[in-house]
């Protein structure tokens, strides 16, 4: 089965892209290059379009060329205990292997991944279908559509062994509302990493199944796994709960910055820190024979392998309890006086949300920033044993009706005149629940390492209220203030804000080309 160009739907002037692409020449034209780019993009997402549209069109033919195959090959007689024959129909379903086999050799790629797409395209054709004419038409990228197969995929498999009626509308609800939420964020341009994000919150709302079930069931698949890398390294990855991870990630932090401040103290690189001073030096040694100082992501690998190793004890020095810094501790002092950015000091800073139900005993699940849900037995302990993270108890006030159970969900109040500049702190916190992440396009910062921000500047009359404040990282919040972007607010840049501007501030980018790009700040928890 084939088909020729004129019958396979394209994006708009798909042939005037690629001799557009061919042809173009950006040279200092800014809106030249953005255009291409773009350009570029939709090509791409049709490309995609049609690999899966030819992967589900050559499966079949390879399983026809099989099923003629054997009607030219006969059984032959075998003797039983040496090689026992196939029944016909076993024979038949070696084709799917074949075709597997066949698609993977003319794409380069194994036949777990040929499989891996196949399935992908199957979904799509079948189950997502306005997402494969999106995908088609330039409007999302194949990564988009990967993640919306991806979430699906396991709704879409408990189909077949459902027999009651109800369990099943309750099924292709979860996919029809998983594939509304992720494609209309996906088509607004989110990146992957926030569409996963968004993808997990999307989940909590529409999953047959409850938190416990899942949490259950995914806490029983936990490994650790070491893979080679590159030039000597490895990898060690562990799959483990959210609220244990985050744990080891602060005791590792812990630990690493009461050793920086051992070092720093010494008069000298040669100061032990430790049984494992070997160890640590070995690594920290610049080409040539002097040490290098180490960082704090060096010193938190090192710490990981020496405990893990028995090598040194559990606490040099001071305590090491979960320590994950709050808001405006987006910049440190280095020894010489100067500032560096937070990124130079991975201290985990994360939001952890809870209904006061949950912290007073209840079950239902927290949410640990972009982690997503954890256990409600787990989220007390950590709400007990970390001191300096951000912690959001959510109460019953301006719960909005969406959502697939009717029940609403709990909106922080946030409550402020706007007529002082200084921003109280439970603004501060409501504000931080609220956006989550740094406010500008693609950008995953969490909010608790973020700068607040006037949208409409105070000097300008912007006022102190939540639909004019926004929390921008430092790199973004610099690049609004010193370079050709511009944010307005969404309702007075003429595209009109998801939510209520008191409770949620939708904000409109103007980029150097002048492209706009909205963003939204998080959905709130489903509590």
């Amino acid at each position: 089965m084939s088909s020729t160009p004129s019958e396979v739907d394209v994006p708009v002037a798909a042939s005037e892209l690629v001799a557009r692409l061919s042809t173009i020449t950006v040279g200092s034209d800014l809106d030249a290059g953005v255009s291409a780019l773009e350009d570029v993009r939709r090509l791409e997402s049709w490309v995609a379009s049609t690999k899966y549209r030819i992967l589900r069109e050559t499966d079949h033919a390879a399983q026809c060329s099989h099923a003629r195959w054997i009607d030219g090959h006969p059984q032959r007689a075998f003797d039983d205990d040496v090689a026992p024959g196939l029944s016909h129909a076993a024979r038949l379903a070696v084709g799917e292997r074949s075709a597997i086999a066949e698609i993977a050799c003319a794409l380069h790629v194994s036949e777990s991944a040929a499989h891996l797409l196949l399935d992908q395209a199957e979904l799509l054709a079948e189950h997502l279908t306005r997402t494969a004419a999106t995908l088609r038409a330039g409007s999302i990228t194949a990564r988009a559509a990967q993640l919306i197969a991806q979430e699906t995929a396991d709704y879409v498999g408990a189909l077949p062994a459902v027999t009651d009626e109800a369990a099943e509308d309750r099924l292709r609800s979860a996919i029809d509302i998983t594939e509304d939420a992720l494609l209309e964020a996906a088509s607004s341009g989110m990146t992957p990493a926030r569409l996963g994000v968004r993808a997990r919150q999307v989940k909590e709302r529409c999953h047959p199944s409850t938190f416990e079930e899942r949490e259950c069931a995914a806490r029983a698949e936990r490994f650790v796994r070491i893979t080679p890398d590159r030039d000597g390294m490895a990898r060690l990855t562990a799959l483990l709960p959210g609220a244990v991870a985050f744990t080891i990630d602060g005791r590792l932090s812990s630990i690493a910055r009461s050793l920086r401040e051992a070092e720093r103290s010494e008069a000298t690189v040669d100061s032990s820190f430790g049984a494992s001073s070997a160890d640590y030096a070995d690594a920290g040694r610049a080409p040539g024979g002097r040490q290098a100082p180490r960082t704090v992501t060096q010193m938190r690998a090192d710490v990981l392998a020496d405990l893990l190793r028995g090598l040194i004890p559990d606490n040099p020095g001071q305590t090491t309890t979960v320590d994950a810094a709050g808001p405006g501790r987006d910049r440190h002092r280095r020894g010489d006086g100067s500032h560096r950015d937070a990124t130079d000091d991975p201290v985990p800073q994360v939001l952890l949300t809870m209904s006061a139900e949950t912290f007073l005993g209840g079950e239902d699940p927290a949410h640990l920033g972009a982690f997503g849900p954890i256990a409600a037995a787990d989220a007390r302990v950590l709400a007990t044993a970390a001191t300096s993270f951000l912690l959001g108890i959510t109460a019953g006030h301006g719960a909005t009706p969406d959502g697939p159970s009717g029940g609403g969900r709990m909106m922080p109040v946030l409550v402020t005149n706007g007529a002082q500049y200084r921003i109280p702190a439970a603004l501060r916190r409501a504000l931080a629940v609220r956006d989550g992440t740094c406010r500008f396009p693609g950008c995953g910062r969490s909010a608790a390492r973020c700068d607040i921000d006037h949208v409409t500047a105070w000097a300008d009359g912007g006022s102190s209220e939540p639909g004019n404040l926004a929390h921008l990282c430092r790199k973004h919040h610099v690049l609004k203030h010193h370079s050709g972007w511009s944010v307005d607010p969404g309702s007075s840049a003429g595209v009109p804000p998801r939510t209520a501007p008191d409770t949620a501030a939708r904000l409109v980018w103007t980029s150097p080309s002048g492209r706009r790009y909205p963003t939204e700040p998080d959905d709130p928890p489903p509590f």
